[in-house]
This record gives C-alpha cells, structure tokens and sequence, in this order.
C-alpha cells in the first residue's frame, strides 16, 4: 500500500492493512487515535483476475522531477524489492487519479533497495546487484 503521509495522520496500522481489515478474524474496535486514512493504491502478494501486477515488498520511492521523461512529472515512483516491478502513480487533491506499472522486471529483478535523485532531478534505482540504474526513455 502506498500512503501520502500527512503529520499526525493515522494509517490505521494495526487495524487496517491497505483497505482491508489486519487479521479480520480479530475483533475490530474504532482507533482512538482519529479517522484512518486509506492509502491510496495497493496491490496484492498474488496475481488476481483484477490485476496481474503483484509485489510482496513496497520499496518507497520519489514524485519525479526531472526533464528526460515529460510524462512521468509529478509521478510518485515506487518498486517492489522482491518482483522488482516499478509502479507510478498520480495523485491530485490526495486523491488517486493514475496508476500504472512501469517496469515488469519480473525476468531479472533489480531487488529494489531504495530510489535517489541525480542533481537533475532524474531518479536512480538503487538495487543489490551493485548497480545504480537510471530511468531512462524507452530505446535508450
């Protein structure tokens, strides 16, 4: 599950994970600690009739910046460390507008340990073969 993190907001962890009851066969009682807040996409540990594009570890990553993809500005890019698919999505008043797989790298995962920013704003994947990558466009 991916959240937009506000101070002080409450993601319901240990009640909820992503939009689904923690350990439903436990009896649920209402968070004191405030309002829970969805996340705003999640994905399942396993391919579904409804979405082929599983994960089992969500490595956080950056809202792209940068120049040499025009059309990932304002994406918030993420991977998951044990596929090594890469995800974006668009987000707008909090609210999901976009979401997508941009990488399957299900083949030859990168086994995604965390992102980074070049001084352009071009983002970086920092993966355990002992690589940097880079997204780049498609054919480069």
């Amino acid at each position: 599950m991916v959240h937009r993190i506000e101070n002080g907001g409450n993601y319901g962890w240990s009640i909820r994970e992503g939009f689904h009851a923690f350990q439903p066969q436990r009896r649920q009682r209402p968070d004191r600690a405030g309002k829970i807040r969805p996340p705003l996409v999640e994905y399942p540990h396993a391919p579904t009739a409804l979405r082929k594009d599983h994960g089992l570890s969500i490595t956080g990553g950056y809202v792209y910046r940068g120049k040499a993809l025009p059309e990932l500005v304002g994406v918030y890019v993420y991977g998951d460390y044990e596929t090594g698919r890469i995800w974006g999505l668009r987000a707008r008043d909090g609210k999901l507008v976009t979401s997508g797989e941009l990488i399957d790298a299900t083949q030859h995962p990168l086994h995604v340990a965390s992102f980074g920013e070049d001084p352009q704003g071009e983002l970086l994947i920092l993966a355990f073969d002992g690589q940097i990558h880079r997204l780049v466009p498609r054919g480069q």
